[in-house]
């Protein structure tokens, strides 16, 4: 087994970077000072808030400057390796000099990045550097070119920040008021010279309530190292990071995933498979998916699965965790993963797994490095994860179209736990807010995204038969597979399910799989060749008509096929529906009148059976 193990200083003996070795090497890690392996300035690793010199202090026409109307465009001055913070979502621009993101570095250029800072994470710090290249230039408009030479002359940096195309995002807490200080905190002082409709605020580190990212020197060496296998390497690679619960697995991950992308490797792509349905970057709520990334997207953050990306396939899983389902979750992963082997991919993947590392989710780890075939696997280790790290199965050699008898380099670094102590924002929350933002996006393409957060019971459904048309299929979890025919309405309603659809049925395979109950076409199992569509929302069912009234979210109406060719699957699983968009916290219907809500009180002595454990008493022991 070739095994890394990182620590302050990389010493490595007869290691070769080439990836054309396909034999395994061992090679040691001895700790020591860490050695600069960066091209460009090194990112100020000490505590965040130690270093006075090196922190931001806004203040109007000195180091920020408003140059539009709606005061939400500014002009932002940095001294040498000064570092700033920003939360929301803005749009970046780097005019003179250079800066340093995530440990890679962007040079001065007319490219415009969409950064995303929600404050329930780590915010990474953006620092002040200089411009790689022969010739440095300002790239401003001629309207600001007097501003930037004259009164901003001394700054070796400077950048611009203004609002992106993300309409209305911010509305979400009119619906959800417990997101309304998830992108900027709601009547911040310190930032009283942009409007309210700024959708992003500059943060102070002695007085702003937020976690800043510490990357450190460790996780620096794994992403330098990985980032130059990732430019030299004439084969595929295939990149894993495992690790527990808040062990830092979707933070490195997308440190990686900009560093390959904007690290300045020829690669202009690579895919990203995003197998964590309960915290997904980039797939819709509950499902997984494999993604094609590309560096002309220029989306930088943790966006939250918001922006627009090239979703390759897509799965739901009607579950946030793979424990609720894991042999439709291998079943899944299955399917994704036989799309790089079909593609004969010559590029770079990362996957993103869950963070279950013990009893059965061992098995799944050992299934998907087995099916996956990873170059490389990073495990980030604490001192309960490591006695599970031991049980996985690291030795074997793996074969592919591309590559022949290979081992997967093991790199062992320690996790980074989020230390943040204001926890405002738990992963229900957030789920909850993934699924809202899924169902009210009404615009999704590269130059725009737009909201409509109002209830969507105060919108009308769009209607489709379900039978012998439109809907021919409706699966069930295998624990909810004997439900009586006269429930089967009432455990759709107000549900949030997975839509798919089946184009190429010439043969009416669909039909073997369908049994009729009391008018709903019940599948027995999930047919093959099923394209994912979108979640939808089920308002209502009229049996009577065969009809459904759904909630599809408006990006993804466009892009339904209405013609009568298209045989419609519908997934029941156990998405939870957002309790706000049952009944909203500004209500908007008679308190007698509430849909899904029910006012009627139990009498007196009627209660709720619960089935007790089998708790032997003592006069039940046998003597």
């Amino acid at each position: 087994m070739a095994q890394l193990d990182n620590a302050n200083a990389l010493q490595y003996q007869d290691v070769s970077d080439s990836d054309e070795s396909n034999s395994s090497t061992e090679f040691t890690v001895t700790p020591g000072p860490r050695e600069s392996l960066a091209e460009y300035d090194e990112e100020d690793e000490g505590e965040p808030n130690k270093d006075l010199k090196g922190q931001f202090q806004p203040l109007l026409n000195e180091n920020i400057f408003i140059i539009n109307k709606n005061k939400d465009t500014l002009l932002v001055g940095l001294t040498e390796k000064q570092r700033i913070f920003v939360s929301g979502v803005f749009c970046l621009q780097v005019v003179k000099g250079g800066i340093l993101y995530g440990h890679t570095h962007y040079s001065a250029s007319k490219d415009t990045y969409t950064v995303w800072h929600p404050l329930c994470d780590s915010i990474p710090s953006i620092q002040s550097s200089y411009y790689a290249g022969w010739e440095e230039g300002i790239y401003i408009s001629d309207e600001h070119e007097d501003l930037v030479e004259c009164d901003m002359k001394d700054f070796p940096c400077i950048l611009k920040l203004h609002n992106p195309k993300v309409d209305n995002l911010l509305q979400a807490k009119e619906l959800y008021s417990e997101v309304g200080n998830l992108w900027k905190k709601q009547g911040n002082f310190i930032q009283d010279f942009t409007s309210p409709q700024c959708g992003f605020a500059i943060l102070h580190e002695g007085w702003s309530q937020f976690s800043p990212l510490h990357i450190s020197g460790e996780w620096l060496n794994t992403i330098e190292r990985l980032g130059l296998a990732h430019k030299n390497s004439v084969h595929d690679m295939r990149v894993m990071v495992l690790g527990g619960k808040n062990s830092g697995k979707s933070t490195l991950l997308r440190l990686l995933t900009q560093n390959f992308l904007y690290g300045g490797s020829p690669q202009e792509e690579i895919l990203y498979f995003d197998l964590d349905p309960g915290q997904p970057e980039f797939s819709p709520p509950d499902c997984i998916s494999v993604n094609q990334l590309s560096r002309f997207i220029k989306v930088l953050g943790k966006h939250m699965g918001q922006p627009f990306f090239s979703a390759i396939r897509q799965h739901y899983l009607g579950s946030n965790s793979p424990q609720d389902i894991p042999h439709l979750y291998l079943r899944c992963i299955d399917e994704l993963v036989d799309y790089l082997d079909e593609q004969t991919y010559m590029g770079t993947s990362l996957m993103n797994l869950p963070g279950w590392i013990k009893g059965f989710g061992l098995n799944i780890l050992n299934h998907v490095i087995r099916r996956y075939k990873p170059t490389h696997i990073v495990m980030l280790e604490s001192r309960s994860s490591r006695q599970y790290f031991e049980e996985l199965d690291t030795d074997a050699f793996f074969t592919s179209s591309l590559r022949d008898d290979y081992q997967s380099q093991i790199l062992k670094v320690h996790a980074n736990f989020n230390s943040f102590e204001d926890k405002k924002f738990s992963a229900t929350t957030l789920r909850t807010q993934n699924m809202l933002a899924y169902f009210h996006t009404q615009t999704k393409t590269k130059s725009l995204i737009k909201y409509n957060f109002s209830p969507l019971l105060m919108q009308p459904p769009l209607q489709i038969s379900f039978g012998n048309r439109g809907i021919q299929g409706i699966r069930f979890f295998e624990e909810f597979e004997d439900i009586h025919k006269d429930d089967l309405k009432n455990a759709l309603q107000g549900t949030v399910v997975g839509l798919y659809f089946c184009g190429d049925d010439k043969d009416n395979v669909l039909n073997e799989y369908i049994t009729f109950q009391g008018g709903f076409p019940i599948l027995n199992d999930v047919p093959p060749k099923l394209v994912f569509f979108s979640l939808a929302l089920i308002h209502s069912i009229d049996d009577e008509n065969k009809l459904m009234n759904v909630y599809i979210p408006g990006f993804r109406i466009n892009q339904l096929d209405r013609s009568s060719k298209i045989k419609w699957i519908m997934v029941r699983g156990k998405s939870e529906t957002p309790f706000c968009e049952l009944y909203p916290s500004r209500t908007f219907f008679n308190s007698d009148r509430i849909p899904y809500i029910s006012h009627e009180r139990r009498k007196k002595y009627e209660h709720i059976w619960k089935v007790r454990r089998n708790v032997m008493r003592r006069g039940h022991h046998l003597r």
